[in-house]
């Protein structure tokens, strides 16, 4: 009696999908609603949301009446810590000094000497991984892509 091949032993014909296998359209609504979810789970637990955010003449009339305490400087950002220890943001002209730009807005000297001032340079690893991030990432993801998709042929 001839032997009969089992199913897993006769050759596909072309364009039929291998059993168990997920199609295409499923694997990217799959990664779709991961992202999404990825997404707003990001939005939700945003942590530079915590402190609020005041313009340059808020800060100059605080200044002014004597609730700041000190600003620290990083390019146009301003941290701003007050005396009873709120952490406040706010943002400068790119182009000129804190200093002249509270002048600008009446700030007087003497209660302008009153605040500490700091400059910090943003060096770290952060500001590394900020700059070159965007450009990388988008690269290995190809990358790993291509790898993928070959891997499967």
């Amino acid at each position: 009696m001839p032997k009969v091949p089992k199913q897993q032993d006769l050759p596909k014909k072309q364009g039929e999908k291998p059993q168990g296998g997920r199609s295409f359209i499923s694997n990217f609504i799959g990664v779709f609603l991961i992202l999404f979810a990825l997404f707003g789970l990001y939005t939700y637990l945003d942590p530079g949301s915590s402190s609020s955010k005041i313009s340059v003449s808020e800060l100059a009339a605080d200044i002014t009446n004597g609730k700041v305490s000190s600003v620290v400087v990083t390019e146009d950002s301003l941290a701003i810590t007050y005396v009873d220890k709120t952490k406040k943001e706010s943002k400068k002209e790119p182009q000129s000094s804190l200093s002249q730009t509270l002048a600008n807005l009446g700030v007087a000297k003497e209660k302008l000497a009153a605040v500490k001032i700091e400059n910090s340079d943003d060096m770290g690893l952060g500001y590394w991984v900020s700059n070159i991030l965007p450009f990388a990432f988008p690269v290995i993801l190809l990358f790993f892509m291509i790898w993928f998709l070959t891997r499967q042929a």
